[in-house]
């Protein structure tokens, strides 16, 4: 899926940057506009997530829009929900980051579960980042967050 997207932006880095700030963050393309689940959002705010012009935020809605497979795709987007990581030390929670050199390796979110479990703590929520990130040394890491 992601060389399709990929390639109906090809040589165009700042359509990319849009492309990659509807992913990362769960925003479908409906219509023309952009939503957070039922949410319409401006724009311009989406333009300036992705440190880009508005006018380049409207192209590539254009060109998603114009794709069917892709168009479907970014109709169905949702936002993975509710993350608590940035306030779980203010709500008394604990959060646990896992980064991992493989992210493609079965098995990850598995085997940290039974390590967790095994020491006696519950997942009451996880959240993981897709696509992987490439970091400055070429490595591509994913992470796994939960709070309990």
């Amino acid at each position: 899926m992601w060389n399709k997207v990929a390639t109906i932006v090809a040589g165009y880095p700042e359509r990319l940057k849009v492309v990659k700030t509807l992913l990362e963050n769960g925003l479908a393309v409906r219509g023309s506009r952009i939503y957070l689940n039922q949410i319409e959002l401006p724009v311009m705010k989406v333009a300036r997530a992705a440190g880009v012009d508005r006018r380049t935020v409207g192209e590539t809605v254009r060109i998603i829009e114009a794709n069917p497979e892709i168009r479907q795709i970014f109709a169905t987007l949702e936002s993975a929900g509710l993350s608590l990581r940035g306030v779980a030390d203010d709500l008394g929670l604990g959060a646990i980051e896992i980064v991992v050199d493989n992210p493609s390796r079965a098995g990850i979110l598995a085997g940290a579960s039974r390590l967790l479990s095994e020491a006696g703590i519950s997942i009451r929520s996880r959240t993981l980042t897709t696509p992987p990130r490439q970091t400055r040394a070429g490595t591509q890491h994913s992470r796994l967050r939960s709070v309990q």
